[in-house]
C-alpha cells in the first residue's frame, strides 16, 4: 500500500489552502478549486481563504504575554497557573500520578510479574534438569576402565 501511495501522490493536486496561504499563488489555488469542485464558481471559497489568511496572520503576532492579557482568556489563564502551582506544592500529585500509571499499565505489570517470577525460573529449572540428565547419561555410558595396580 505505501508503494502505491508513493507512485500516486505526485498525481494528486496540491491543497488550495496551501497554495493560497503558504505559497501565495492565487491563480493556482483557483485552478485547483475549479478542478476539485468541477465548477467555475469558486469565488466564495477564495473569499473564505482570504479571511482565513488574514486571521492566521493576526494570530502569528500573538505571543504568550498578549494571550494572557486577552480579556476573554485572562481569568482562565490565572486559574490554570494557580491550580498548577498548587499541584506542585501539594504532595498528592505524585501519588495520584502513580495511581493513574498503575491503572493504565497494570496489564503490563502483571505480564512482567508473570515473566519474572514464573517463566524465567521455570525455564532455568528445565535447562538445569536437561543438563543434569545429559551428565548422568554420559556417566552411565562410560565403560568401566580397568584399574592399574601400582607395584
Amino acid at each position: 500500500m505505501p508503494l502505491l501511495q508513493i507512485f500516486l501522490l505526485p498525481l494528486l493536486p496540491e491543497s488550495p489552502r496551501y497554495l493560497f496561504i503558504q505559497k501565495e499563488d492565487e491563480n493556482s489555488a483557483i485552478k485547483v478549486l475549479k478542478k476539485l469542485r468541477d465548477t467555475d464558481d469558486v469565488g466564495d471559497e477564495i473569499e473564505e481563504l482570504q479571511l482565513e489568511d488574514i486571521i492566521e496572520k493576526d494570530e502569528k503576532n500573538m505571543d504568550s504575554l498578549k494571550l494572557m492579557m486577552t480579556p476573554s482568556l485572562k481569568w482562565q489563564v490565572i486559574r490554570i497557573i494557580v491550580l498548577m502551582g498548587g499541584e506542585q506544592l501539594d504532595g498528592l500529585n505524585v501519588t495520584v500520578m502513580g495511581a493513574y500509571i498503575f491503572l493504565l499499565f497494570w496489564p503490563i505489570s502483571v505480564a512482567t510479574f508473570f515473566v519474572i517470577f514464573r517463566i524465567i525460573p521455570e525455564t532455568k529449572m528445565k535447562a538445569f534438569v536437561q543438563i543434569r540428565r545429559s551428565m548422568l547419561k554420559q556417566k552411565q555410558r562410560k565403560k568401566p576402565t580397568k584399574k592399574r595396580r601400582i607395584k
